[in-house]
């Protein structure tokens, strides 16, 4: 009986490259281009079909026609109405949601990406999925039918996780070489279609899309002094926060007159009402 092949899911996104400057150039996400090398890597060693993903609009295909050219077996593309500007968590929702109507056993993505570097795509998507999760992958094995994977820890030290199958995986950057095709591969690559799932072929209700996602923080309004003012003042207004000096205005007398100016500092600020 033939064993079957394991199949690997990889997430990836295009991104904007941040390291050249003028007009924009648009990139696979470095993590999650180490996460397909290492899915690419088990392939050839172990066997293996390929799946990538991606969330974006139809000038993704790019990215996503370089990771059949290294070597992927089948490229999808997921974009409807509503998706623009949706933040990390529905991200999250989304690729669950589509890898929910896909077979796998193993879901690779980037542990981070850098327009953004939130580190919550992974975690998140395996909390929707009910799967087991190990983040900050740098290498991992498959033994029969589990995973032994390595991750990074502070400082550089190391820990090895063992989990059963299915799971999600986040990998970390790490220098693994660069997978050069065959001219038989890129004309294969470029025979291939980019699937796309759209409307109709992925439905999703939009107030899945609302929530309720992970609780978010609220910004916390940071005081900046005027510009006009000269430096040392500045200077003294940032070290203080902007905080104003309190005034306070000390009553003496005889104790009709006290309750007289308590009375009517009460009424002037609005704590009580009368004449």
């Amino acid at each position: 009986m033939l064993q079957e092949l394991l199949k690997i899911i990889v997430c990836v996104k295009r991104i904007r490259d941040i390291n050249l400057p003028g007009d924009p150039f648009f990139i696979i996400n470095p993590y999650d281009l180490e996460a397909l090398i290492m899915a690419l890597k088990i392939k050839k060693t172990n066997g293996a079909k390929v799946t990538v993903l991606s969330i974006g609009e139809e000038d993704t295909e790019d990215c996503l026609r370089y990771c059949l050219l290294l070597g992927a077996d089948r490229a999808i593309r997921i974009w409807r109405h509503g998706f623009k500007g949706i933040d990390a968590q529905a991200k999250a929702l989304v690729l669950a949601e589509a890898l929910g109507r896909l077979s796998f056993d193993i879901v690779l993505l980037g542990s981070k990406s850098l327009d953004e570097g939130a580190e919550q795509i992974g975690a998140a998507v395996a909390e929707f999925l009910d799967l087991p999760f190990i983040e900050r992958v740098v290498d991992f094995f498959i033994l029969e039918g589990q995973v032994k994977a390595q991750k990074r820890l502070e400082k550089g030290e190391r820990e090895v996780v063992v989990s059963s199958l299915p799971l999600v995986l986040s990998i970390e950057s790490q220098i693994r070489g660069v997978i050069e095709p065959s001219l038989p591969e890129l004309m294969e690559a470029l025979r291939k279609e980019v699937e796309v799932w759209d409307n109709v072929r992925f439905p999703i209700s939009p107030t899945r899309m609302k929530g309720p996602f992970f609780p978010k923080p609220f910004p916390k309004e940071i005081f900046t002094p005027e510009s006009s003012l000269p430096a040392h003042l500045r200077i003294e207004l940032i070290l203080s926060a902007g905080l104003k000096e309190r005034k306070t205005k000390l009553v003496d007398g005889r104790p009709e007159e006290v309750a007289k100016e308590i009375y009517n500092f009460l009424r002037q600020k609005g704590f009580i009402s009368g004449k």
